[in-house]
């Protein structure tokens, strides 16, 4: 059983949408895109500590700075490019998952959780 996980994993390792995968999320790594992914994360944290106490505050300058590093996220062609592969690789596995346990109980839930 084991011989055959292995040779499933590299057959899915040589597939052209998985190596897609690999590049677009190497990409993420780059030092533009990860300043970006790290400023939008700090925004985010902030705008979410200040929501609690909204009631309390001016939330004017806050918000719109978030929903700019959101709009400057959504338009970034790198993070676009990953997210695509990203849903391209998992539908991929999703047929994996579907073969393999198709059969196996009409008990077994295999639908996954999507961001």
């Amino acid at each position: 059983m084991y011989t055959l996980i292995e040779e499933l994993q590299e057959c899915i390792f040589r597939n052209e949408k998985y190596k897609e995968y690999i590049k677009a999320k190497n990409e993420l790594n780059k030092e533009e895109v990860y300043q970006l992914l790290l400023k939008y994360q700090d925004v985010q944290h902030e705008y979410f500590k200040m929501k609690e106490y909204e009631k309390y505050n001016d939330m004017t300058s806050i918000k719109k700075e978030y929903q700019k590093m959101k709009k400057e996220i959504s338009q970034n062609q790198q993070i676009q490019d990953y997210y695509l592969k990203y849903y391209e690789i998992n539908e991929l596995l999703d047929e994996i998952t579907e073969i393999i346990f198709d059969g196996i109980s009409e008990d077994l839930h295999i639908d996954r959780y999507s961001l």
